[in-house]
């Protein structure tokens, strides 16, 4: 019994890191875009700033 306790905390915890590590790369993956698309594409044409507030 507690060796199938111990496998289920294992599988628990390999689950968890592979969760992590998924979300550490989407984190990665959508700062990545998000420098991309205001590096080159921050304005719209006409010079229309659709980005943010400003008064």
């Amino acid at each position: 019994m507690t060796e199938l306790i111990g496998s289920g905390i294992e599988l628990m915890f390999v689950g968890m890191g592979i969760v992590y590590v998924f979300l550490a790369m989407l984190v990665f993956a959508i700062n990545t875009m998000s420098a991309i698309v205001q590096r080159f594409f921050s304005r719209a044409p006409g010079g229309i700033d659709y980005c943010a507030y400003s008064e």
